[in-house]
């Protein structure tokens, strides 16, 4: 908000205090008004002093499917969308009745890096999003996917989320949970996230071909498991696992497990008890090749009616520069809205890290992109999931506006 519309609001809600019952020349009116003023003015600076800070205000919707007008909160942490979401609340087009079943599946959401998809439990939507901008979200182009298209509401089991998700245009975030809003801010869906399970990074070697190394080090210990294992780490990326705080796992650049610490808590803090990795010289399990990641070719303009195009694909991890020959894309049309394009390359026992060269790939489907994201497999891969590779946009390449 500019300066002049913040003089604006200031003007109004000072201006314009609520009218008086008495009569105009009554001394008690003026008092009332100036009193109003008084009590406009204060109220108008909180709301700009709150709006310089950089707060943004959203209405709290409390218990009810509606918001209650004239109750705000300030909203100031950026929301996390990305990942899978299970829908607890929608309403109808008045936000008073709910349209949820709870003897029936209750349908999902999973936002991923621009692309939305879904399911009823009857029908499929898939759709594209941009990234919030503080409060703001708009799902007007989310549809039913063209296979699910026909489906009429009254013989499917689950309710029209995707006309509701349509009008989406604000969101907010209560005790942990996703509201979804209209424009006017009524409350059209209330969500709680999926629980992800966790998947251990897999090491590039047979489990004979791995040595424990216990740790004897000095005090005193450390505040948290990553600050204990870190000078041991050299230098790779750490990941926790959500479920045991006793391990730490150090990773490659190609995801794949590095050390595989052990760790324990004493009175004074973490301690490092030891750590496997894979032995030196150990070969990778035979017939495994590398994953290789692609990215879009520049100079093309891909449309829903592509039938192919070009990527450039390069080895994820180490190899002295050299990507090496690239298989044969394995395409996997699946369901939910994606296309699937995985490369793997022969494998390698490492080099150097200067960066691989990348090789040009023709892709092509054998039918139209439609209105489905295209993303790279291996970003599926729980190795390469968190890496540069795949973040931020979670493995989509391209997606249909």
């Amino acid at each position: 908000m500019n300066e002049t519309e913040l003089h604006n609001v200031f003007v109004t809600l000072t201006r314009n205090p609520a009218p008086s019952r008495y009569g105009v020349g009554s001394v008690r009116a003026a008092s009332t008004r100036r009193k109003r003023q008084k009590w406009s003015a204060l109220g108008a600076a909180v709301v700009i002093g709150s709006l310089i800070a950089g707060t943004t205000w959203l209405f709290n919707p409390g218990d009810s499917p509606n918001p209650a007008p004239n109750i705000l909160v300030p909203f100031n942490e950026p929301i996390d969308l990305e990942g899978d979401w299970v829908l607890t609340t929608l309403t109808d087009a008045t936000g008073d009745k709910s349209l949820m079943d709870a003897k029936k599946q209750a349908p999902s959401l999973r936002f991923d890096g621009g692309v939305l998809t879904g399911n009823s439990g009857c029908f499929k939507i898939a759709g594209t999003y941009e990234p919030p901008t503080g409060d703001r979200l708009d799902l007007s182009n989310v549809r039913r996917v063209p296979s699910d298209a026909s489906i009429g509401e009254d013989a499917c089991a689950g309710p029209p989320f995707d006309k509701r998700l349509k009008d989406v245009r604000h969101i907010s975030e209560a005790d942990g949970k996703l509201q979804l809003h209209a424009e006017n801010w009524m409350i059209i869906a209330v969500l709680e996230r999926a629980d992800a399970p966790f998947t251990a990074p897999a090491f590039p070697c047979s489990e004979s071909d791995r040595q424990p190394t216990d740790l004897d080090v000095p005090g005193p210990g450390q505040p948290t498991p990553e600050k204990a294992v870190g000078p041991y780490a050299d230098g790779r990326q750490l990941v926790l696992d959500p479920s045991n705080p006793n391990v730490v796992y150090a990773v490659n650049a190609d995801g794949s497990a590095y050390r595989t610490f052990r760790v324990s808590r004493q009175t004074d803090g973490w301690w490092p008890d030891g750590y496997t990795q894979c032995r030196e010289g150990a070969a990778r399990p035979s017939g495994d090749p590398d994953p290789a990641i692609w990215e879009l070719a520049p100079g093309q303009n891909l449309t829903a009616d592509s039938t192919e195009f070009d990527v450039l694909v390069t080895r994820s991890g180490c190899n002295s520069g050299v990507t090496g020959d690239v298989s044969e894309p394995v395409i996997d049309f699946g369901t939910g809205g994606k296309i699937s394009v995985s490369f793997t390359v022969p494998h390698s026992d490492g080099g150097s890290c200067p960066g691989n060269d990348a090789v040009r790939v023709t892709v092509r489907l054998g039918e139209p992109i439609g209105y489905r994201a295209l993303v790279d497999g291996q970003c599926s891969n729980t190795n390469l999931a968190t890496t540069a590779f795949c973040t931020p946009s979670r493995g989509v390449r391209w997606a249909a506006q």
